[in-house]
């Protein structure tokens, strides 16, 4: 059963006509009632509609990310949480070792490779702050439509869009820390976003600035750091900014800039 499926039940006809269209009065009514509204997915070049592709295909909507940032700020157990056969989380700065059904994914922003194999990024599943993602588009199966790279499926984050009105305006704070509050495993997320419509023009500006502390395990011991390096112990910012254009109810262009960086401290080294 995928998303956006729609049952039908044939009925076959007998000599009692006025029970076959009662029956078939019913059919039609409960085809009704079981309809649900077309899922479009604009991860593939040619958009692909739920129901309609033989593909798998899962969308991850902006509640569900919000439920997970609450548990956990790291980028890949989001997704292992949400998408069963993603591998989990291994903390680490790069990518390397996490597989979707076993293989490698195409990750993509707004339908934007972000690596390809002549430069493989090695972290290419966290160029974004989840903060200003509105959805994840998941296709399950190899796909080589957006080239080289998706031999397990296709990763595809939509930004957030700008919400109606002509200034809208969004901030949040949050802070962590070990459970006995030690210093060096304190951290903070700072995110402040702007958007606004005007007219056939819209915006979105945003940013986002994280410092992680150190791990501790159980028995309150550090966590060691491993290469090529770790997420505890570091600090991230994400910058993005967005202009669009409407040309008609169903076009639009767009000029988008995102630029996020990620960088350990440095301050633990492995022994």
């Amino acid at each position: 059963r995928g998303l956006g499926d729609v049952y039908k039940r044939q009925v076959l006809s007998f000599s009692l006509l006025p029970l076959t269209a009662a029956i078939s009065t019913a059919a039609q009514a409960q085809d009704t009632n079981n309809q649900l509204e077309p899922v479009t997915v604009t991860t593939t070049r040619g958009n692909s509609e739920a129901g309609e592709t033989p593909q798998k295909i899962t969308v991850i909507k902006r509640d569900e990310i919000e439920q997970q940032m609450a548990i956990t700020n790291d980028q890949a157990q989001v997704l292992s949480n949400l998408i069963p056969s993603y591998s989990p989380s291994r903390q680490k700065l790069s990518n390397a070792g996490e597989s979707f059904r076993g293989r490698s994914p195409l990750f993509m922003i707004d339908g934007v490779p972000q690596s390809n194999p002549l430069r493989d990024s090695a972290r290419d599943s966290y160029t974004i702050d989840l903060s200003m993602v509105e959805r994840i588009e998941v296709i399950y199966g190899a796909s080589a439509e957006h080239g080289l790279g998706a031999t397990g499926g296709i990763i595809n984050y939509i930004t957030r869009r700008a919400d109606t009105g002509t200034i809208n305006q969004e901030a949040s704070v949050s802070l962590t820390s070990d459970d006995d509050f030690d210093s060096d495993g304190q951290g903070h997320k700072v995110d402040y976003s702007i958007s606004g419509q005007k007219g056939d023009w819209d915006y979105l500006g945003a940013i986002s600035q994280q410092k992680r502390g150190v791990f501790y395990d159980g028995d309150d011991q550090l966590v060691g750091i491993a290469y090529p390096g770790e997420l505890q112990n570091s600090t991230s910012y994400d910058v993005m900014g967005r202009v669009g254009y409407w040309i008609d109810d169903n076009q639009n262009i767009e000029l988008m800039l995102n630029h996020f960086e990620l960088e350990g401290e440095g301050d633990y080294v492995p022994v």
